[in-house]
């Protein structure tokens, strides 16, 4: 299983990134950059990190599914994620 981490810990890997939004649902995260960049992390099992798959990640990785669109709203609830692109698609 995933390592449960049970107190704050520092990501590194959005540093060089500008992260305008965090989204939080029942297990996972989004984070929005100010570039437009989506990217997701936590428990896959719940199919909501956007990855096409059920694999869960301890750290941020970019949903390649919005490369090339420019993100600009995310929204997550208990077992769901959405987002927004920048032509209003959702």
């Amino acid at each position: 299983g995933m390592k449960i981490w049970l107190e704050p810990r520092e990501i590194t890997v959005l540093e060089d990134e500008v992260v305008t939004k965090v989204a939080c649902g029942n297990g996972f995260t989004f984070a929005l950059t100010a570039s437009g960049d989506l990217y997701s992390f936590g428990k896959g099992r719940s199919r909501c990190l956007a990855h096409g798959d059920s694999t869960s990640r301890r750290l941020p990785e970019r949903v390649e599914a919005f490369h090339g669109q420019v993100v600009t709203d995310i929204s997550c609830g208990e077992r769901h994620a959405a987002a927004v692109v920048l032509s209003g698609v959702m």
